[in-house]
């Protein structure tokens, strides 16, 4: 058995990436091809939401079992909300209001927890958080803003995305490029068809992409 863990780290390494992802990508082939291969098992954790990761998507692509780390549930935002002592979310307002903000984020585990945070520090309100694109923009900027570099070495994933943005139904995309996205967290997917993530990346992308081009 071969673990590694945070693979991302071999990227710095540009001149050997490649090649080190090439090489366990044909050790994985052989597992399918030889007999004696076949005892290998391989472990490989890394993280989809890198600029430098786009490149090296496509070795993985279609190979093992993906597990990826799931959305929080209703269930569990509303524990996570009292860990938090956020004891309002357990009247009906507030409960709503708990709610609105699960949607507003589709679950994602950071978002969710940022949220909270924020929330149990007092240094926001749900009201604003809510009803408040701003106060989204603010909290949520920096995590939102690394998106951009990926986007700028890879024009075809914010075409795509813009196209996603803007099809509330859902669009269907290239494999490949509806994989990349999916990774990166901005996509879920419904069968072929790719629909945004969550309202805050649709509400945050579709002002700022725009403003983006205008740069460019």
């Amino acid at each position: 058995v071969i673990s590694l863990n945070n693979l991302a780290r071999i990227f710095k390494y540009p001149d050997i990436v490649e090649d080190f992802i090439l090489l366990l990508r044909s050790w994985y082939e052989q597992t399918r091809q030889n007999q004696l291969w076949q005892k290998l098992r391989m472990i490989i954790v890394y993280t989809t939401e890198l600029p430098q990761t786009i490149n090296s998507q496509q070795f993985f692509f279609n190979l093992g079992v993906k597990f990826q780390i799931p959305y929080f549930t209703w269930e569990q935002v509303q524990q996570l909300s009292l860990k938090h002592q956020l004891t309002w979310t357990q009247t009906i307002s507030g409960k709503k209001q708990l709610a609105a903000l699960f949607k507003l984020v589709g679950g994602h585990p950071y978002l969710i927890r940022k949220a909270l945070y924020l929330l149990a520090c007092q240094t926001i309100t749900i009201e604003k958080l809510l009803k408040d694109p701003t106060t989204q923009a603010r909290i949520y900027q920096e995590y939102l803003n690394g998106f951009f570099p990926i986007f700028q070495q890879h024009p075809y994933l914010q075409k795509a995305f813009e196209q996603v943005i803007a099809t509330p139904a859902g669009v269907l995309l290239e494999s490949i490029t509806a994989y990349q996205l999916e990774n990166l967290g901005l996509i879920k997917l419904q069968g072929n068809i790719a629909q945004v993530s969550c309202p805050l990346y649709r509400i945050y992308f579709a002002q700022h992409l725009a403003k983006n081009k205008d740069k460019n």
